[in-house]
């Protein structure tokens, strides 16, 4: 391990760690969002992609700031 990995290495997983918990959301949060788009009329259970905006559902249901065009959740 050279010098810079042992300094800079707990800084920047810190800095990974508040950016991830500014973006993403928490499991629970993720786990009800994806279970009410896997319920939905409009998932496409073979591309695992929402037919009315064509998001990537494991994505999308990730990002805090977005949210179902249906209003689902």
């Amino acid at each position: 391990m050279s010098w810079i990995s042992e300094k800079f290495s707990p800084w920047a997983e810190e800095k990974v760690k508040n950016l991830k918990d500014k973006i993403l959301v928490d499991e629970e949060t993720h786990k009800q969002r994806v279970d009410t788009c896997l319920s939905c009329e409009h998932y496409s259970k073979d591309m695992m992609v929402c037919k009315e905006c064509w998001c990537v559902v494991p994505l999308k249901t990730k990002v805090k700031d977005f949210h179902c065009p249906l209003n689902k959740w």
